[in-house]
């Protein structure tokens, strides 16, 4: 569990980010990280129901975070926030 401690100065790092941001960077940044959530917890769920019927992946959790944060930088280059 040790290199998951790192995560909890980058929570912190967006955290400040989101709170020294203006009213349409602060909304931009949220809805993103919105959307990625949410594609995450689809996956999520997906890979539950696969789970449930007998089909296991061993790199489930790795799967649910690269379709989140896929969902977060796309939406930022929809947005056109770079």
């Amino acid at each position: 569990l040790l290199p998951v401690l790192p995560m909890v100065g980058v929570a912190f790092a967006l955290y400040r980010a989101v709170q020294r941001a203006d009213e349409y960077g602060r909304i931009v940044m949220l809805e993103c990280m919105a959307l990625g959530f949410g594609a995450s917890m689809i996956a999520s769920m997906a890979l539950g129901f696969l789970g449930g019927i007998g089909v296991a992946w061993t790199f489930g959790g790795w799967l649910v975070f690269g379709v989140g944060m896929t969902a977060w930088s796309g939406t930022l280059l929809v947005r056109g926030v770079r």
